[in-house]
């Protein structure tokens, strides 16, 4: 038995996603690759830990003990930022949105359409929730992703697969840092959607950006309850779990009402005076947030 606690467990496999950041191959030669690196680090976490299927991200199945039953579950971890074209099209696409919940309004039927793109504009608080551009057609890739072969389910159609040969089966999407919003909002459509069952899914994000708008912060918070309160530690679902230090969870809010954690404070969150490069990089993400993003619950360790 692993001496490690679920939560343990799920972060170590959640930074597995970055062990091949740095090769370039095609497909097929990266998912073997990863395939093979991750499958001892898997049985040092646990043996009960194993490779499900692997695409540009990594999808586990683990087996883990939770109120004293066994329950098969399947973790999707998703790797962080790689390079600096994942940069502009994913992190600092905020000035674009898409609409989660009219998109999965179908199911995978409409989630294999990418999400529509529309201008961020000035928030009202009749916007529905939206998450940034970036992120959705991310989220768009990752779930219409070819597992294998051509012939193979698409990712979306195999996780359903799973739900539905396995009921009981718990869903923990994870992952650090751009992996983290990727998480959030993956998770999210697939629920709202309906392809995998409210009660089932669970979300483990660590030091993650803000992914949508207020609308999307309530929206989420009812898919995937988070304890009440200020919270601390690492004990925590459905929680974005946060080092003070590290500036990504700065991003993308810029309501210092709402948090001590706005894009404005990472300038010289180390010191001032700010260093002019990262200023005028904030300074860009600011006029492209629009004061359009909100953080989900989060938790300080």
């Amino acid at each position: 038995m692993s001496p490690l606690n679920v939560y343990q467990q799920v972060f170590s496999v959640s930074l597995c996603t970055n062990m091949i950041r740095t090769d370039k191959n095609t497909a097929a030669e990266l998912r073997k690759l990863l395939a093979e690196k991750v499958s001892p680090v898997l049985s040092d976490i646990d043996p009960g830990w194993s490779v499900a299927c692997s695409l540009e991200e990594v999808a586990l199945v683990p087996i883990h003990s939770s109120r004293k039953r066994l329950y098969r579950t399947l973790v999707v971890s998703i790797a962080g930022t790689a390079c600096n074209k994942v940069v502009i099209e994913q992190d600092s696409d905020i000035y674009h949105v898409i609409h989660p919940d009219s998109w999965a309004s179908s199911g995978l039927d409409s989630l294999q359409t990418a999400p529509i793109i529309h201008d961020d504009a000035t928030p009202t608080p009749e916007d529905p929730p939206m998450i940034s551009n970036g992120f959705g057609q991310a989220a768009h890739r990752l779930i219409n992703y070819t597992m294998f072969y051509s012939e193979e389910p698409l990712f979306g159609e195999w996780l359903k697969s799973q739900e539905e040969s396995h009921p009981d089966t718990r869903f923990i999407f994870t992952g650090p840092s751009l992996g983290a919003a990727l998480a959030c909002s993956t998770a999210y459509v697939l629920t709202k959607g309906n392809v995998l069952p409210r009660g089932n899914v669970f979300v483990y994000p660590t030091a993650g950006p803000s992914p949508g708008n207020m609308a999307f912060v309530k929206s989420f918070k009812e898919l995937f309850p988070s304890s009440e309160g200020t919270l601390t530690g690492y004990k925590h679902w459905n929680t974005n779990i946060i080092n003070t230090l590290d500036a990504v969870p700065y991003g993308y809010c810029t309501d210092s009402s709402y948090t001590t954690r706005t894009l404005d404070k990472a300038t010289t969150m180390f010191g001032a005076p700010a260093v002019p490069f990262v200023q005028r990089m904030v300074d860009i993400l600011i006029n492209r947030s629009k004061g359009t993003y909100y953080p989900i619950p989060s938790s300080i360790i």
